[in-house]
């Protein structure tokens, strides 16, 4: 597992380490999935900016099942990495396809994620 898991409040928060490749975001997935059946998750950021995401491409994370099997999230998404937020963009981009009732907002660094998530919830 390349990435460490904390709750502030009723937000998760999931930082990742290297390598990280789409193997490690699904098992990511699967993991908040099972905290969040005994939990209220209110808010995610998912933290890639101490890692290396190059492995990662957009068709990686194109699964459109996600925006049906959870009907509300809000998400951060970190990394200052260019190739990071081109796949993050990707994403969103499928969420306003699907419809989905997510709120997505990429950032450069962890604090100013949870400001944001702080100011929706």
């Amino acid at each position: 597992m390349t990435y460490t898991v904390e709750w502030q409040e009723d937000i998760l928060i999931l930082e990742f380490s290297d390598p990280v490749d789409i193997t490690e975001i699904r098992d990511a997935n699967e993991h908040w999935k099972s905290l969040s059946k005994d939990t209220l998750v209110k808010g995610q950021a998912w933290d890639f900016s101490q890692t290396d995401v190059s492995k990662i491409i957009p068709s990686d994370i194109q699964d459109p099942h996600i925006f049906k099997d959870i009907k509300n999230m809000n998400l951060a998404l970190i990394s200052k990495d260019e190739h990071a937020q081109k796949a993050f963009n990707f994403y969103i981009n499928i969420a306003k396809k699907q419809k989905a009732n997510w709120n997505i907002s990429i950032h450069s660094d962890l604090q100013s994620g949870l400001v944001w998530l702080a100011s929706i919830l």
